[in-house]
This record gives structure tokens, sequence and C-alpha cells, in this order.
């Protein structure tokens, strides 16, 4: 028996292209050109842009100043974005 299964569709682009689809390097550049616009280094991973993960690097954005809240507040304040939450939010939300 062979299965194949996918968690999610990825559609084709539209034609003609739409105006409102997002991507994540939208947000993983976002992310860079406010936290860390020199050397771009707050973000580390973000895999497969289909997958719509991104990892950031907490070293980092805490050496500039910053915390998953200030992350989480700009990515939350785009007009595409209903609401972000850091993994410490998550984890009180799950009683952890």
């Amino acid at each position: 028996m062979v299965v194949i299964v996918s968690d999610h569709g990825t559609p084709a682009e539209p034609d003609p292209p739409a105006t409102d689809r997002r991507y994540i390097t939208e947000i993983v550049d976002g992310v860079h050109d406010r936290f860390d616009p020199d050397e771009r280094r707050v973000v580390f991973f973000y895999g497969d842009a289909a997958d719509n993960q991104i990892f950031i690097d907490r070293d980092r954005l805490s050496d500039l100043g910053f915390d998953l809240g200030a992350v989480a507040a700009h990515i939350e304040a785009l007009p595409y974005i209903f609401s972000a939450y850091t993994e410490d939010e998550v984890a009180a939300a799950s009683g952890r």
C-alpha cells in the first residue's frame, strides 16, 4: 500500500498574479529590516517557503536589544496578519 498525503495545498500562481498574495520571504525581509538591517541574521532559518515557519536567533535578537515580543508585535502589525504569538505565550495558553 502506498499513501501520499499533504497537510495543505499550495495553489499555483493565479493568472494574472494576485496583488494580495503574501510570501514568508516578505515577513523575513521585514523582520530583518526592522531588527537587523545591517547583518540580517535575526531570522536564521525559514526553510521551504511553503511551510511558513521562521526561526528567530534569540541570542542575536537580545544582542540587538529586542525580544520575541517585539518581533511578534511587528509581525502582528502587518495588515495581512491577524495575530502572532511567542513560544512563551503558546506555552502559557496550553497550561505548561
